[in-house]
């Protein structure tokens, strides 16, 4: 039991037994603090004003009415009491550190930590509206160590780094709170404001979009947005200006800065597609007609995407084109697979690709490709020239092999596609010749000779032009002759009987002499008709601006 005390009045006794300081009476109770020396609140020194205010708050509460030095739950409370007294005096530093006192003796840490907190917290708020920033962020950045779970010291933090510019670290610990809560529109606009002062507006576009999903109606969200908007149709405007100039390369940034500020708009990527299929850009236009297509077909019968499905196409066939010129014929024919599937009416694709399989020497493709063309446009003359063309090359395939029935059937082809080309009725009179046909062979030749009397190859043929009015009659071959007669045995037998290649049964009346030599063209400064290709060149080229 302590000793007795007066009723009227309360004294501080140490080890001594000395009286140090009288105290007052608080609310009619009195308060006898006992103790060794050294030991108390303030070991080894008197008590202050605050000192005795504070007992007087523990008083008046009634938590306490004689202090021991040795019991810590009063300890703690004490010091408690204290920094709440510290705290009205705004001397955060000094509660802090009785806070800290208590938190080390109280057996109840959350409690004490939680106050704590809120101190370090009271702290960082002064020193934030005195614009000491760095000062404030040590404060909030203590108060989230020992509240991690407390959403609001982080937030302060947060504010704290974007005050002093480290937008980094401020960035990164918006990230965690997003990771964290992701129901809160206020993050996403905060994180967009972010990407902003990075300069990354397009990350800032699809944040302001996640804000106005979880809440349309976000004044802020919608304002920034609006912003963007109208800035990237500023830069679209710039864009076509340049383009019209013939500046492609300057439009192209003006366009992907439009891009940039508002990435959902179609027209924009069918636009930057047409500059860069210009600019022979292809894999790059193709993704932008693309992404068009995607952003604008859940528009029933939208313009734009249709038009950029049609520049899609185009683009494939450019880009075959350029593969073409390239010598790249198999990449060529993958492009035009592709275009060819997403168009199978346009009959420039499949031109193209026959042409590319002609270099690739595949001669039945190419056949096969022109032959649909010719389906699509039956009588344009562009194609039947081509197809002629080819029959023909097939046909000086199957002559140099020796199968002679099919190499007439393929020149016969060429002919009916291309009537006006002399050089098919020569290859076709010579095949005729190895088929014994000197009839149809004849005929071949006379109608060569009609054609262009001044070609080279007809005028090997001496004096043919000389017995063109003769009467059919006339041309009729003696069929009784023996084969001998009708064939031609070696260049080293001919005789003047032999060299009559087509001896007719009329006397007199006969067609002139046609040698071995003639038709073969080894006379004089000849060239042979069947191998050489001088006197036709066919453009293979491919048509980039078929549609």
């Amino acid at each position: 039991a302590a000793p007795e005390a007066s009723q009227s009045q309360l004294h501080y006794q140490a080890g001594s037994g000395r009286l140090r300081r009288p105290l007052p009476r608080f609310l009619g109770t009195d308060l006898q603090i006992w103790g060794h020396s050294g030991d108390g609140i303030c070991p080894g020194t008197d008590l202050t004003d605050l000192d005795v205010a504070t007992l007087g708050l523990c008083v008046a509460s009634g938590s306490v009415g004689v202090f021991d030095a040795h019991s810590p739950f009063l300890q703690v409370e004490l010091y408690e009491k204290k920094a709440e007294a510290l705290l009205q005096l705004c001397d955060f530093q000094s509660a802090a550190l009785h806070l800290q006192k208590a938190y080390i003796v109280s057996s109840h840490q959350e409690d004490i930590g939680c106050r704590f907190a809120f101190v370090f917290h009271l702290q960082g708020q002064c020193l934030y509206e005195q614009s000491a920033y760095l000062d404030a962020l040590e404060s909030f950045t203590r108060a989230s160590e020992l509240q991690p779970q407390n959403k609001l010291y982080r937030m302060r933090s947060i504010a704290c780094l974007a005050a002093l510019k480290k937008y980094n670290d401020c960035l990164q610990m918006v990230n965690e709170e997003v990771a964290q809560e992701r129901t809160n529109p206020d993050l996403f606009v905060l994180r967009a404001r972010l990407y902003q002062c990075f300069g990354k507006v397009t990350f800032c576009f699809h944040n302001l979009q996640d804000a106005l999903e979880l809440d349309p109606e976000h004044s802020e969200a919608l304002l920034m947005l609006e912003r963007l908007r109208k800035e990237a149709q500023k830069f679209k405007e710039q864009a076509v200006s340049k383009a019209v100039k013939g500046n492609l390369k300057a439009a192209l940034l003006k366009i992907n800065r439009a891009i940039e500020h508002n990435p959902l708009q179609a027209d924009y990527f069918l636009f930057r597609g047409n500059i860069l299929r210009r600019l022979r850009d292809f894999d790059a236009a193709i993704g932008d007609y693309l992404r068009a297509v995607e952003l604008s077909r859940e528009e029933d019968g939208s313009e734009v995407c249709v038009e950029a499905q049609k520049q899609v196409l185009l683009t494939y066939n450019d880009f075959a084109v350029h593969c073409y010129d390239k010598g790249f014929y198999e990449e060529a024919v993958l492009l035009l697979n592709k275009a060819i599937t997403g168009e199978k009416n346009e009959k420039g694709l499949y031109v193209n690709r026959g042409d590319c399989f002609l270099k690739l020497g595949e001669l039945n493709f190419a056949m096969a490709d022109y032959q649909q063309a010719l389906d699509l446009q039956p009588f344009d003359p562009s194609l039947q020239k081509r197809s002629a063309w080819l029959y023909d090359e097939m046909g000086l395939q199957e002559f140099r092999e020796s199968r002679y029935p099919q190499a007439e059937a393929y020149f016969s082809q060429a002919i009916e596609n291309n009537p006006r080309e002399l050089k098919y009725y020569m290859h076709r009179a010579k095949t005729r010749l190895f088929l014994q046909e000197t009839m149809g062979a004849k005929e071949d030749l006379i109608t060569a000779f009609l054609l262009d009397p001044t070609r080279e190859e007809v005028t090997r043929i001496p004096s043919l032009s000389q017995h063109i009015c003769r009467s059919p009659a006339q041309m009729i071959p003696d069929r009784r002759q023996s084969k001998s007669q009708r064939t031609v045995d070696s260049p080293q037998t001919e005789t003047k009987e032999n060299d009559q290649i087509f001896p007719l049964g009329a006397g007199n009346c006969k067609l002139p002499i046609v040698t071995w030599k003639a038709l073969m063209g080894r006379g004089k400064g000849g060239t042979s008709w069947v191998t050489g290709h001088s006197g036709y060149h066919h453009n293979s080229s491919l048509n980039p601006s078929f549609l």
